[in-house]
């Protein structure tokens, strides 16, 4: 799952077509409202990869911000189903990561007992109720190309059975309309 999610990640961020960041953000939510932590968790550290996309006229990498993605990796940190230290070290540190002026710097090496995990959680969930309203303002305007992106798929998922497998694989045809 793990080499999947990194690999995933890494080809939305070098897939050079428009809609990759909109296929990315997409998968990416559907994976921050798992049941499985595991899944929850994975999918938000990958929220620092998907913020970067290669440019490939100046060969360098750039950041985005993708506001719905991180609003909800947002709403995971501040009031998730999970402990205070997954919270934090998962959803709050990754977001920090990943936008331009974080209300602190991660420090991945904090020990999960430490009196500071409350006192970042509290610092972040302050920066947040500052930063929410800038930020639903901006997911918003992605509204219109997530849905479009997630109509695509869901096109996609009406795929059929074709025939054999190919070493292992079902082979299927995807069917347009």
């Amino acid at each position: 799952m793990a080499v999947a999610s990194a690999i995933g990640h890494q080809a939305i961020s070098l897939w050079p077509a428009p809609e990759a960041h909109d296929i990315g953000q997409v998968i990416f939510l559907d994976g921050l409202r798992s049941p499985r932590k595991a899944l929850r968790t994975q999918m938000a550290y990958g929220l620092r990869s998907m913020s970067e996309a290669w440019d490939r006229e100046t060969r360098k990498t750039r950041s985005l911000l993708l506001a719905t993605s991180v609003l909800a990796t947002c709403d995971k940190a501040i009031g998730g189903e999970d402990d205070a230290w997954t919270r934090l070290y998962c959803y709050a540190f990754t977001v920090c990561e990943s936008v331009d002026r974080p209300p602190f710097k991660p420090d991945r090496w904090m020990k999960p007992t430490s009196p500071e995990v409350a006192e970042r959680l509290e610092q972040f969930g302050q920066w947040y109720r500052q930063n929410r309203e800038r930020l639903e303002e901006m997911a918003a305007k992605e509204t219109p190309k997530l849905e479009a992106a997630r109509a695509r798929m869901d096109r996609g998922d009406r795929a059929q059975r074709t025939g054999p497998t190919l070493n292992g694989a079902v082979v299927l045809e995807i069917q347009s309309r």
